[in-house]
């Protein structure tokens, strides 16, 4: 299944709910913590700078779709020494930060759908970089977490 269908059917699916709820309902779903929105402006600005970072640093290498394209070399330092997979660990941080900028409760669906696509992403990409870089990946995979910094636990 291609993963842009997948997207439309994920946003479809979550946008059906907001449709058929009225107003009242959704300021029922919505958490009203004006502290939370600064926070969610700092992450959405940090995460914003940090996938763009890696898609400058990816150059004529970065592609839709999992492929090898560009100079084929394996990227290992700047945002990708912070994480495997620095883009969608933006694109992770921008949803999150939309989620707490809008204060809806409903977002957290948002949010882990991405997730969910995103970790499908990462598991075709992995493959595809394990067998175009047998000697460089296992290395860089024990090194560098897949999406958080900081957490040990992902770097396998």
């Amino acid at each position: 299944v291609p993963v842009v269908l997948v997207v439309l059917v994920a946003v479809a699916i979550l946008s059906l709910p907001s449709a058929l709820i009225d107003d009242q309902a959704l300021a029922r779903l919505t958490i009203e913590w004006t502290w939370l929105q600064p926070i969610g402006l700092a992450v959405l600005g940090a995460s914003t700078a940090f996938a763009v970072w890696a898609r400058i640093a990816l150059g004529t290498s970065w592609s839709v779709g999992p492929r090898v394209i560009g100079d084929r070399r394996l990227r290992t330092s700047g945002p990708y020494a912070v994480t495997r997979h620095p883009i969608y660990t933006g694109v992770l941080g921008m949803l999150i930060g939309t989620a707490l900028v809008s204060g809806v409760a409903a977002s957290i669906g948002v949010v882990l759908v991405g997730l969910a696509i995103v970790e499908l992403k990462i598991q075709r990409e992995e493959r595809l970089l394990l067998a175009t870089f047998p000697d460089e990946y296992p290395g860089y995979r024990r090194r560098v977490p897949q999406l958080i910094p900081g957490l040990a636990a992902l770097h396998r």
